[in-house]
C-alpha cells in the first residue's frame, strides 16, 4: 500500500502545479488542442510512471517466489498452499493474474486522485483528500473482509480492494452481471478499465475548461 501513496503523491499535483507556478495563464493563451495534448501526456505520463514502479516493487517479489518454491514448485496448482481457491491456476497463473489485477487497481488509485487534484487544484488539499478517499475502502475491505452484507459487496467491488493475492485467488462469483456470474475481483477489473477510458477521454477536457477560468 505504500505505492498507493507514492501514486497519490504523484497525482496529487497532476493538474494544480500550473497554478502553482504561475503557469496557467501561459497556458491559457495557447489553442485549446494544445491544452487538450497536454492533459492527455500528463495522464499518460503518470500512469506509465506509476505501472514502472509498480512492475518494479513486484518484480522483487516474484523473485522471491521463484527462488523460494523453484520453477517446478510455480507450475504447482495454487491449491497446494491455498486450498481455499476454487480457480484451476498454477502459481504462474495467479501471479500474472494478481499483477494484471493490481495494476488496474494502481491505475485506478492514482487517476482517481488525479480527478480529486481537477477539482481541487490544490496539492495538499488533493493529497489529503485522496488518501481519505482511497484508504477508508482499504481498511474497510480489510475489516469486513469477504462477509455477504451489502456493504462488503459494495466495497469488495472497489478496484481499490484488488491489490490482495489472496483475494484475487479465492473470490468466488456472486454477482449477476449481464447474466454472467462474476466475482467482485472480475467485476471491480471491469469497473476499472470503464474509469480509465472515460477518465483519459474527459479529464484533458476538463482540464482545458479550467484553465479558461
Amino acid at each position: 500500500y505504500f505505492l498507493c501513496l507514492i501514486a497519490i503523491a504523484l497525482s496529487s499535483r497532476l493538474f494544480s502545479i500550473e497554478k502553482e507556478q504561475k503557469m496557467d495563464a501561459l497556458l491559457f493563451t495557447r489553442e485549446s488542442t494544445i491544452s487538450l495534448a497536454i492533459g492527455r501526456s500528463k495522464i499518460s505520463a503518470i500512469c506509465l510512471t506509476v505501472t514502472q514502479l509498480y512492475l518494479l516493487a513486484n518484480l522483487a517479489l516474484i523473485l522471491i517466489k521463484v527462488f523460494t518454491t523453484g520453477l517446478s514448485g510455480m507450475g504447482s496448482q495454487v491449491q497446494i498452499e491455498y486450498v481455499f481457491s476454487i480457480y484451476p491456476m498454477n502459481f504462474f497463473m495467479a501471479t500474472f493474474w494478481h499483477l494484471f489485477v493490481g495494476w488496474i487497481s494502481i491505475v485506478f488509485v492514482t487517476i482517481l486522485a488525479g480527478w480529486i487534484n481537477l477539482l481541487t487544484i490544490n496539492t495538499t488539499t488533493s493529497f489529503a483528500i485522496s488518501t481519505v478517499a482511497i484508504f477508508i475502502p482499504l481498511i474497510l475491505g480489510k475489516i469486513l473482509g469477504e462477509t455477504q452484507g451489502p456493504i462488503s459487496k459494495l466495497i469488495g467491488i472497489l478496484p481499490i480492494n484488488n491489490l490482495n493475492f489472496i483475494k484475487n485467488i479465492r473470490s468466488l462469483p456472486f454477482f449477476d452481471f449481464l447474466g454472467i456470474s462474476l466475482s467482485s475481483v472480475t467485476l471491480g477489473l471491469i469497473i476499472g478499465i470503464l474509469f480509465f477510458i472515460i477518465s483519459f477521454i474527459a479529464l484533458p477536457s476538463l482540464f482545458k475548461d479550467r484553465l479558461k477560468k
